[in-house]
């Protein structure tokens, strides 16, 4: 092969690989508390991770947006609860992020600890003021999903730049996770 082959191979391997990347979109589910709470630092937090993904390019997804809760009372039935919806939703997704920093936060951390199949693409993102702290949070939830491939970063939630430079890498791991898939011939 001479230097030209070569060139042309690499030029359509490198089309071919953003081809593939852009083809294959990231879907994730971000919890935590509601984005419209911007007294929180939490709640700001979540939204500025969303909105990072969607500049990017990544599916963000809020299991209380109201389509998804219109999908759980038409089609999975009346006895579905929010926790189902929410299960539905993260085994679609690539990636799940929880900020927990809220009721209904603390009990998504408590049910995904516990999700065979789910808790090894959660990143949590836990208050680093209580990091020393003893608490049902930290050696309940946060160990289970520590110990079966999960992540969980006690982070200072004011701090934007910082957690998303935890984030980021990964979500772009999950892409890379579902990029294998597709050639392994996978879901």
């Amino acid at each position: 092969m001479n230097g030209i082959d070569v060139e042309h191979f690499v030029s359509n391997f490198t089309a071919g690989v953003k081809k593939d990347v852009a083809e294959t979109p990231v879907e994730v589910l971000i919890m935590g508390p509601n984005v419209n709470r911007e007294e929180l630092p939490a709640a700001k937090l979540r939204k500025e991770i969303s909105e990072r993904c969607l500049a990017l390019g990544w599916l963000s997804i809020k299991a209380e947006h109201q389509d998804f809760i219109d999908v759980a009372g038409n089609e999975l039935g009346e006895s579905a609860s929010l926790c189902t919806l929410e299960l539905e939703l993260a085994a679609f997704s690539d990636a799940i992020i929880i900020v927990a920093a809220s009721e209904g936060s603390f009990a998504e951390f408590g049910l995904f600890a516990v999700a065979e199949g789910i808790r090894a693409r959660i990143l949590v993102l836990l208050n680093s003021d209580y990091e020393e702290e003893e608490s049902y949070l930290k050696l309940g939830p946060a160990r289970s999903i520590e110990h079966r491939g999960g992540a969980v970063e006690w982070v200072d939630y004011t701090n934007i730049d910082e957690v998303w430079s935890i984030v980021k890498p990964y979500i772009e791991a999950a892409r890379g996770r579902k990029l294998d898939r597709r050639r392994l011939g996978g879901p």
